[in-house]
């Protein structure tokens, strides 16, 4: 059944997440997480409990199309990988939808004097 988009709900199982993380990354890893996460859902405009994997593979599409750098694709994947480990961790969710972007590859091709980001899913 669809649900409304409760930003609150997802914000505040965010904070949980930051406030158990907080000494558990440095101050730095756990702000870009934080972002990423807030970019995520902004981008997704649905509740943390309602992601699935297709959802995830949109949005790292559309970074790859604004152009942000492989490296920096991954960072913001791991970060969302952990946040759902917490929420299972935690019994929020039965399923993490995280589990099937395991198998993105972010492979740099070398056209010339140039490199190029490429995903793929496998």
């Amino acid at each position: 059944m669809w649900q409304q988009y409760d930003l609150e709900k997802t914000r505040e199982v965010i904070r949980h997440y930051q406030d158990d993380h907080e000494y558990r990354l440095t101050k730095h890893t756990l702000y870009n997480h934080v972002l990423g996460l807030h970019q995520f859902f902004e981008y997704c405009k649905i509740n943390y409990d309602q992601v699935i994997p297709k959802d995830i593979r949109a949005w790292v599409s559309i970074l790859s199309e604004q152009e942000y750098a492989l490296g920096t694709i991954a960072k913001k994947l791991r970060g969302l990988r952990l946040f759902y480990q917490y929420c299972r961790d935690e019994e929020l969710l039965s399923k993490d939808p995280t589990v099937r972007s395991a198998n993105l590859k972010l492979i740099p091709i070398t056209v010339g004097p140039l490199i190029i980001s490429s995903i793929v899913w496998l």
